[in-house]
């Protein structure tokens, strides 16, 4: 497989109105050209959005290098809907790794509220009905949705 951390730019600059910022075919129309000469299936490595308002702008920055936070978990949830919808449907893309869950989900110590994990946020419902839905690189049927044969 290739693999890819996904921190693409979404938007064109802050304060962009949402219909205004996806720009996720752009990165489908880039690594599909990767695909198609190295002949490899696709996994994102990395793909995590703050909860924040221009998460979409500069997905990759970091909380720490972040002033002015305005706190928006829709943004984060948009981010994952605009990478998802442009990319689960392509045959050649495998899954992804969410950036970030701790191994030890209570503890919140780690980073703001505001920062990249999705645990106990809207983004946590979305992803969850994503990873419960077929993709195009599944098989079909799913084999794990059939009862097994004792």
């Amino acid at each position: 497989m290739i693999g890819v951390n996904a921190f693409y730019e979404l938007a064109w600059e802050k304060n962009t109105p949402y219909e205004n910022k996806i720009k996720a075919e752009e990165a489908v129309a880039e690594l599909k050209e990767l695909i198609q000469v190295i002949n490899k299936p696709l996994i994102f490595t990395e793909l995590g959005f703050t909860s924040r308002k221009d998460t979409l702008f500069h997905p990759w920055q970091w909380p720490e290098q972040t002033s002015e936070v305005n706190y928006d978990e829709n943004e984060q949830v948009r981010g994952y809907h605009a990478m998802l919808s442009a990319f689960a449907s392509k045959p050649w893309f495998a899954g992804l790794f969410i950036w970030r869950y701790y191994a030890y989900l209570a503890d919140v110590s780690q980073e703001p509220i505001w920062a990249f994990s999705p645990h106990g946020k809207l983004a946590e419902t979305y992803l969850e009905r994503a990873f419960s839905s077929p993709w195009a690189a599944d098989p079909s049927p799913w084999p794990w949705k059939q009862a097994p044969n004792f």
